[in-house]
Formats: C-alpha cells, structure tokens, sequence
C-alpha cells in the first residue's frame, strides 16, 4: 500500500511532450495528468492557477461541428470528394474554439471536459 507521504504531484507541463502542449496555457500550481485531445492545432486550452485534476481526466480541446451545414457528417474525406480548400471552409464555419478551467478547480476521477459550445 501506497504511504501517503510518498505520493507526488504531478505537474502537466512536465507529464506531456512539449509539443503536445503548444496550445496550452497552463497556470501555476496546477498539477495532474489529464489526457488532452486536440482536433485543430488552432484550438486552445486554457487552464487556471492552483487547480486539481485527479486520474483518467480528459481534456477535448476543439471538436466542433458547424450547425450551418446541413449535416454534422464529414462527407468530403469519407466520399473522396475533399476539396481543397476545406481548410479555409472549416475554418470559416467553426472558427477555433477556447476551452477554459478557471482557478482553483478540483477536477473528479474520469471527467470528460468539453470545450465551450459556439
């Protein structure tokens, strides 16, 4: 059994590779390990001073789906009809997001955080 005593924290910026986190902001103190997905390299986390997050957190960082168009479903890639400038497209469609945890939160063993819905 595990001592307490001997139980240390985990610092994020240290448990990811550097470049994992190129679009997180990190506050001081905050400690843990989450899992952070990230879909669009211009989508941004952003997380507070002092927070918690205990195991088998996972951080979505993007994953929005344009409202506009008459589906949610990706049929260019999946038909092979992917223009190419589907890129510019979805980027004016789903402008990049900001998923944000304010200071001081206590994030619960196997949290799924969302970002902010447009």
């Amino acid at each position: 059994m595990e001592n307490k005593k001997d139980k240390k924290l985990i610092d994020i910026r240290t448990s990811h590779n550097l470049k994992s986190l190129e679009n997180v902001s990190i506050g001081e103190y905050t400690y843990g390990n989450p899992k952070i997905k990230c879909y669009n390299p211009k989508d941004k986390l952003i997380i507070g001073k002092f927070c918690s997050i205990t195991d088998d957190v996972t951080i979505l960082i993007g994953m929005a789906h344009s409202i506009q168009c008459a589906s949610t479903f990706p049929f260019g890639p999946f038909l092979g009809t992917k223009s190419h400038n589907v890129e510019e497209v979805n980027e004016k469609l789903v402008p990049p997001q900001k998923t944000v945890i304010g200071n001081d939160v206590w994030i619960g063993y196997v949290a799924l955080i969302y970002p902010e819905l447009p």
